[in-house]
């Protein structure tokens, strides 16, 4: 018989006899490969907060991976935000955007402290940015800044 293309991602059509079309069976035609033990069937992406929800449902009562020490970026520019929450997961932040917001003043700050990954921080249009010494206390509070407020800061 005739032999056909496949084009990628398109499933052969049977001929009259119900075969494939003559070519080697795409990926979806082959059967799926077996599930290990305990390890369940792959399925859409869920949400990070859903994946969370299901884990601590968990029967065998174990704890939830921690997600937030994964995370490098966090932008949350324009959110009134007037105090930051402890930040001590966040070990491996290296850009935080947190411009446009409320943040009164150089205390507010403080929480900044455990993100001693930190190289790009935008925290412009505070209120506490206005305030003198906000740029030595952040180039003290993070031994990696190198761009606050995209300006870059002096090598220590």
């Amino acid at each position: 018989g005739a032999v056909e293309a496949l084009v990628p991602g398109r499933r052969a059509q049977p001929d009259r006899e119900g075969r494939g079309a003559g070519g080697p069976a795409t990926p979806r035609d082959a059967d799926p490969l077996p599930q290990p033990p305990g390890c369940p069937r792959a399925g859409p992406p869920r949400a990070p907060e859903a994946a969370v929800a299901q884990q601590q449902r968990d029967p065998r009562g174990a704890a939830p991976p921690p997600l937030l020490p994964l995370l490098q970026v966090l932008k949350l520019s324009d959110n009134e935000i007037s105090s930051l929450p402890p930040m001590h997961t966040l070990f491996n932040l290296d850009t935080l955007d947190l411009s446009f917001n409320r943040l009164p003043d150089l205390p507010s700050l403080a929480p900044l402290r455990p993100c001693k990954a930190v190289e790009r921080l935008a925290a412009n249009d505070n209120p506490c940015a206005e305030l003198p010494g906000y740029r030595p206390l952040l180039a003290a509070l993070l031994p990696l800044l190198a761009d606050l407020d995209t300006a870059p800061l002096p090598p220590a």
